[in-house]
């Protein structure tokens, strides 16, 4: 089996995305596991443990020449499946030149479908878009909302399709029977993650309870650099109660969900799944989530959620979790087991060798 990573990925413990990590649990939890190599960019320290091809700088940053290689590559060594990770182009350059090998495309998000079906433009579009699909041998979604979202879009794509959710290795989380009076968010410094409105929220709710701080280890600072600095400046008053790192290894991040007696997820935008929630449940923090998309399918009745995302509603939510230690506490501890008894890696892993193991042999393409 190949294993194709797409561009600006990094499979390595030090700055590791969640593709990365669903891609290395996955793999290691695979039955498939030996005779699988994975293609990705070239980085000084990966991931140990796992057969690595590394793109040539020639071919990485073109669709095209991506597709080559690996087409190239696998009439050498004739696997039976390849699993391209995220993007369709790629997914479906690679079946065009491989019309004997399944080629499969694992999405981590919602599939684009809102073209304007009646402008030339539109029609065109989606027609191409089509026609990429309708290559593959089949489709792996993040979750239940992002397959039930491409039913209703795509209603004519009638590929092998399953729903595979991120997989953890619990027995590598470890959390703290005694939580730290500590309230952390982890995210991408942009809008539509609500870090601004988690900001704002902690600077209006800490005052009010002595012997708490915030964490907030957030990433991607550089994109929205304006938003990132009104974050700092929401949490300046705070001073040393409040703490900012950036850019943290997976390592430190999960540390920190081990610790934490609270964790907040203010998501604006529909997650597809919400890895970050389901790190709070893993770790045993309680969480406070504003439930959109598959943050929900993540965490089900076991977070508090969030009637809107907005500075006076988490707050509100803050200091609920804080002043009563029980609901705290039932929401860590049964969050940590109901994540345990869904999203084990051994559980995913085996769904999706069963879902590869059950397509037709090049059972595609006309």
């Amino acid at each position: 089996m190949f294993q194709v990573m797409p561009r600006r990925m990094y499979f390595g413990p030090s700055r590791a995305t969640s593709i990365d990590l669903c891609v290395r649990d996955l793999v290691r939890a695979s039955r498939f596991a030996p005779s699988t190599r994975i293609f990705a960019e070239r980085i000084e320290e990966p991931f140990e443990g796992f057969d690595l091809s590394y793109f040539p700088t020639s071919v990485r940053s073109r669709t095209y020449s991506r597709a080559n290689y690996i087409a190239k590559v696998a009439r050498e060594q004739r696997p039976d499946v390849i699993v391209v990770q995220a993007h369709l182009p790629t997914a479906a350059a690679i079946a065009w030149r491989c019309p004997d090998v399944n080629v499969v495309l694992h999405t981590h998000n919602f599939q684009k479908s809102n073209y304007n079906r009646r402008s030339i433009p539109g029609k065109i579009h989606r027609a191409l878009k089509l026609g990429r699909y309708r290559r593959l041998a089949g489709l792996i979604h993040v979750s239940e909302a992002c397959a039930r979202d491409f039913a209703a879009a795509w209603p004519d794509i009638t590929i092998p399709q399953a729903v595979i959710y991120n997989g953890f290795d619990f027995s590598e989380w470890r959390p703290a029977e005694i939580r730290e009076p500590e309230i952390l968010c982890v995210g991408r410094a942009i809008a539509t993650k609500g870090i601004i409105d988690a900001a704002q929220a902690v600077a209006q709710a800490l005052p009010s309870h002595p012997g708490w701080r915030a964490r907030f280890i957030l990433s991607t600072v550089k994109v929205e650099p304006e938003y990132f600095e009104a974050v700092r400046s929401a949490l300046a008053p705070l001073g040393e109660r409040a703490q900012i790192e950036i850019q943290q290894p997976f390592s430190v991040v999960k540390e920190a969900y081990e610790r934490a007696a609270i964790a907040l997820v203010p998501s604006k935008w529909v997650e597809p799944f919400g890895r970050t929630a389901l790190e709070a449940h893993a770790g045993g923090a309680a969480l406070i989530s504003s439930g959109t998309g598959g943050l929900r399918e993540a965490s089900q009745e076991h977070a508090h959620y969030l009637h809107d995302v907005s500075p006076g509603a988490i707050a509100e939510a803050i200091d609920t979790l804080i002043a009563s230690p029980e609901l705290r506490e039932k929401l860590g501890r049964d969050g940590a087991a109901w994540s345990r008894t869904r999203f084990s890696t051994g559980q995913q892993a085996a769904r999706l060798d069963e879902f590869l193991g059950s397509l037709p042999r090049a059972a595609r393409r006309n």
